[in-house]
């Protein structure tokens, strides 16, 4: 079973379960489970250490040599620091864990660059702990997992391991835990070099625990920055709740590319809501065709084994070829014939698919930025614009109220009242109001529906709402271009067709190849003591006869190409398209970002003018609420036998000599339109937010276009599944690749000759398909690993055609 990224992160959580010697390990996976061992050991050292062993099979209480040597894989997992909350249920383990390694590690992993440095003893238990285990489970393979200081344990401990023991570990994973390279001596970090490969480092980027990266010395195996959500909890962010993954349970790093290069993706070729292609069906890793045992088959091709040619190898290498390169040929067949009867069933017509395209770019663009902007628009500026009726209302002119005689005087604060004063202040109400009621009638258009599905009034937000209307009638475009068939969907159909129709006849005629390179290898291993006789009497006009039919192999690509029919009018306009899509999606995300850039920086010079004058209409309405509680008094002199008396008494407060409808007006002022002077700074910054966002969709956009454009021809899932036809392809070359370099390293005569030519026919071969494939559906990336072995063993024999069994 290939387990996906997500299912690995189960298996990692089980560390911090409650487990007992001989309970199974069962992994919650959606709607089923499924179990990964039995819990053999449980390590809980004073050190603060702690780890379960976990193995295949279930062992007796008190199990023996004979049971430990049953066991093929043991699953290991190194558990996390104890959470300082904690603290009253398990002091202890607090304790040894952040004041015994955790507090001491960082302390170290942040030291400058160079610094000498060591494992905490805890650490070290680690180590001792790993070595000890593998040699308690001798035929084992093992995996490791460790999250936080369990992840520092892990490196610590597989980076001790001896040179024999280096090849048992098929796989580490560890999450969320420092950089422990700083603290590793020179052999533990030469084996973390001969282990990077198969060591996944997974950091959240969000989390702080991840710490020391940045270093130049270096890290421990491969190291993925994750493609995370920000969790508004520390704990809960350093305990996998960012992690995001696919349907499939892939994980991204934060550029969006697979974690693992040779993912695999289930694929529904005919739409037929059942999988043509699973995960679990597929293996993509390098196969060592010269080992009989089914377990090696599975294991690492390197360059540093030590392999010994002789009639049994020579055996398992021709059964091997034809059980396990003909398999694949059997899996690339079924996608092929599946992909071609999907090709030959399309019926949805070319405008229902951009729709469908158009409908993806709109969902994107809603979810990055409109729709927020949207609301926070309707929250904010269209709410101020349905203040124009107040805004008109306090616009018109007015002055105080003068209600005193003439022998009354009044007086506010003191001063005698300044009627000048405070009808200015009204002017400026008067004014302010009647900017805004102008710009609100300016903001009007009409309603509409907007792109996001509910209408507004609002100018502004119609500028983005054609903008984006437009953009996406433009992307109709990316199904237009140059090199295409004016009939778009059936020049696609057509050419599929027939790139198809040659892929088939391409397989057939490897399975023929396959057939003659086994029957020869096998008859030289059948033959050891008289081969070059053998061989001379199986050649016809100088090649090597088998059961199959001899099939020829065209000089070069070209040629090839040129055999099939295909050349420029098939090839070249399926790889025009791949390349035009690119293109245009590149094309058109700049078109995104540089509309976008405008229209928005429109709607911020907007809000920001709306900003500026409410705050200036705000201060005014504050102002003038707080002449209205100031106090009035009138004063009044009196002559009375010509002695006068001046009094001074509460009239009432300066609000009376205001208009009503200026009171009624600056109240729902009060009401309607301050609180909104916040809304409209927080639209700002989502509008900014937005604007970045949807100014940096490059590569998101590209992919969906891309993806969306596939899909939208209904290609989709033969793009992906032709993808796969080419990481088979291209494994197999690896590995024919390898065994080609071997046996030209080991052998020499007319037998090793008569096998490595037809190899290289049968790579060459090969080399065609995966070309095709790579032309038509997208470049292959492989690591090639096919060097021979660096040490040929002296006991290898050499075949010649004098001497058929001298050492040489």
């Amino acid at each position: 079973m290939i387990l996906t990224d997500e299912q690995r992160q189960r298996i990692a959580e089980e560390e911090y379960e409650k487990h007992t010697v001989g309970s199974p390990v069962l992994i919650d996976d959606d709607n089923s489970e499924f179990s990964i061992g039995y819990v053999s050991q449980i390590e809980d050292s004073i050190s603060g250490f702690q780890a379960y062993v976990v193995t295949d099979v279930k062992l007796p209480p008190h199990p023996t040599k004979a049971d430990y040597a049953q066991v093929k894989h043991v699953t290991m997992l190194y558990r996390g620091s104890t959470g300082p909350d904690q603290w009253q249920k398990h002091p202890v383990d607090v304790v040894a864990d952040w004041v015994g390694n955790d507090l001491p590690m960082a302390m170290r992993i942040l030291l400058p660059d160079q610094t000498p440095t060591k494992g905490t003893a805890q650490l070290r238990k680690a180590a001792t702990f790993t070595n000890k285990t593998l040699k308690q489970y001798p035929n084992a393979t093992f995996e490791f997992y460790g999250h936080s200081l369990g992840s520092m344990t892990v490196q610590y401990g597989v980076t001790s391991v001896s040179d024999k023991n280096l090849s048992r570990i098929s796989g580490v994973y560890i999450y969320n835990g420092p950089n422990t390279y700083r603290v590793l001596n020179e052999y533990q970090r030469k084996r973390a070099k001969l282990l990077h490969d198969r060591i996944y480092n997974y950091v959240d980027p969000h989390d702080i625990i991840g710490m020391g990266f940045d270093q130049k010395e270096g890290a421990v195996g491969q190291v993925f920055v994750v493609n995370t959500k920000k969790v508004n909890d520390i704990v809960l962010q350093h305990m996998w709740h960012g992690y995001q993954y696919d349907q499939y349970g892939n994980m991204t790093d934060v550029n969006g590319r697979f974690v693992h290069a040779n993912v695999l993706l289930p694929i529904d070729i005919d739409s037929d809501n059942r999988l043509d292609t699973k995960v679990e069906e597929l293996y993509l890793g390098f196969r060592n065709y010269f080992d009989s045992s089914t377990s090696a088959r599975y294991g690492v091709l390197s360059d540093k084994q030590t392999i010994v040619i002789n009639a049994g190898v020579l055996t398992n290498l021709a059964q091997n070829l034809q059980s396990s390169i003909s398999g694949d040929l059997q899996t690339i067949r079924h996608i092929t014939e599946k992909c071609q009867a999907k090709n030959d069933a399309i019926k949805d017509s070319f405008e229902e698919r951009k729709k469908r395209v158009s409908e993806n770019i709109k969902a994107l663009l809603a979810t990055n930025g409109l729709t927020d902007t949207f609301n926070s628009l309707q929250s904010s500026l269209e709410r101020l614009v349905g203040q124009q009726d107040l805004f008109d209302m306090l616009s018109h002119s007015a002055s105080l109220d003068y209600p005193f005689s003439y022998d009354e005087i009044p007086y506010v604060n003191n001063n005698r009242l300044n009627l000048a004063m405070y009808d200015s202040e009204l002017a400026s109400l008067n004014t302010k109001s009647l900017q805004l009621a102008s710009s609100a009638q300016h903001e009007k258009s009409g309603w509409i529906d907007s792109i996001i599905g509910r209408s507004t009034l609002l100018k502004s937000w119609q500028i983005i709402d054609e903008a984006s209307r437009q953009l996406l009638k433009e992307s109709d475009k990316t199904f237009e271009g140059t090199g295409l068939r004016e009939s778009k969907v059936d020049g696609i159909s057509d050419s599929l067709k027939e790139v198809f129709s040659v892929e088939l006849q391409d397989i057939i005629e490897l399975e023929k190849m396959i057939i003659n390179t086994s029957e020869l290898i096998l008859g030289v291993s059948q033959n050891v003591t008289a081969t070059d006789n053998w061989l001379g009497n199986s050649l016809k006009n100088g090649q090597f006869q088998g059961s199959a039919d001899v099939v020829c192999v065209p000089s070069s690509y070209d040629a090839y190409l040129e055999r099939t029919g295909l050349l420029d009018d098939v090839r070249d306009i399926l790889q025009a398209f791949d390349e035009q899509v690119e293109q245009k999606s590149r094309d058109y995300s700049r078109k995104v970002a540089s509309v976008y850039a405008s229209t928005f920086s429109r709607l911020f010079d907007t809000l920001d003018y709306w900003t500026t004058e409410v705050n200036i209409f705000k201060n005014i309405v504050t102002v003038l609420e707080r002449r209205f509680s100031d106090r009035v008094y009138v004063e009044r002199t009196e002559i009375k036998d010509e002695t006068s008396t001046t009094t001074r008494s509460y009239w009432g407060n300066l609000g009376a000599l205001y208009p009503c409808r200026i009171r009624s007006g600056i109240a729902s002022a009060r009401a309607e339109v301050c609180p909104l002077v916040p809304a409209l700074t927080d639209t700002i910054q989502r509008v900014n937010t937005a604007r970045h966002r949807l100014q940096n969709l490059h590569g998101d956009l590209s992919r969906l276009i891309e993806k969306g454009v596939y899909s939208a021809l209904d290609l989709d899932d033969i793009i992906t599944s032709q993808k796969m036809v080419g990481r088979l392809l291209d494994k197999i070359i690896v590995e024919l690749s390898f065994v080609k370099a071997t046996i030209e390293a080991s052998m020499s005569g007319q037998a090793a000759s008569a096998m490595v030519n037809h190899l290289a026919l049968l790579l060459k071969r090969l080399g065609y398909f995966s070309q095709l494939v790579a032309d038509c559906f997208g470049t292959q990336v492989t690591k090639v690993p096919n060097k021979a072995p660096a040490r040929a063993s002296h006991k290898v024999k050499r075949f010649s055609l004098n001497n058929p069994l001298a050492l040489q």
